[in-house]
Formats: structure tokens, sequence, C-alpha cells
């Protein structure tokens, strides 16, 4: 049995009152961005706003994921959006975020503060 049978990225769009949240399910490395990128264009092209990128169910991140992340910020922001917001990433994701000097461009929040304001 191969091992990359099934993609290691899930991408869920949610619904929400501002526009869409994708939940990302499993790894995004070089391997599955593109999955993440053609969820996003998708989601930008049919769905209204991209306001939130849910991370509670992602396990790894690299940097070619963490350039597709914040490619869709810059074109939120370009657009005249508010930018997304990252949701309840795992510790060792957030730092990343904050190693990586992330977390002081695009918001983080826990789930329970996910709200926009």
């Amino acid at each position: 049995m191969h091992r990359f049978t099934t993609p290691l990225l899930r991408v869920t769009p949610e619904p929400e009152e501002q526009g869409i949240r994708l939940s990302l399910h499993g790894e995004l490395d070089l391997a599955t961005t593109p999955i993440l990128e053609q969820s996003i264009e998708v989601a930008e092209r049919e769905d209204g706003p991209l306001v939130a990128l849910d991370l509670t169910e992602l396990s790894f991140v690299d940097a070619s994921g963490l350039k597709a992340i914040l490619n869709a910020h810059r074109r939120a922001l370009r657009r005249g959006e508010r930018g997304l917001l990252l949701v309840n990433p795992s510790g060792d994701i957030r730092r990343l975020l904050s190693l990586t000097a992330i977390d002081l461009t695009i918001e983080v929040v826990p789930e329970a503060s996910a709200a926009p304001v």
C-alpha cells in the first residue's frame, strides 16, 4: 500500500457571517500546499471574503504552507478586507508563528475568541 494514496491535508469550508472559514485537517507542507492554495482561490472567488483559517486539526506546517497563508492574508488586505485570522493553532504551530514573526502580521486567536471584531 502506498503511503500517499490519500492527501495528508483536508480543507473544509465553513460559512460564517462575515465570509468563509477554512478548517485545515492534517499536514500543510510542500506536497499539500497546492490543496490549500486551490481551496483559498475557490473561497475567494465563490464564497466571499476568506476571514479565518481554523488550525485546530492542523498537525504540521512548513515554510511553503506559511507562505501560502501569508499570501492569502496579503491578498485580503489588498482587497480592502480585514485580513485573516488564524484560529486555535497547536502549541508547536503557535511557536512557529512566533519564531517567524507571522503572529505580528496575522492575528492568532484561540477558538473562544475567534469572532472578528
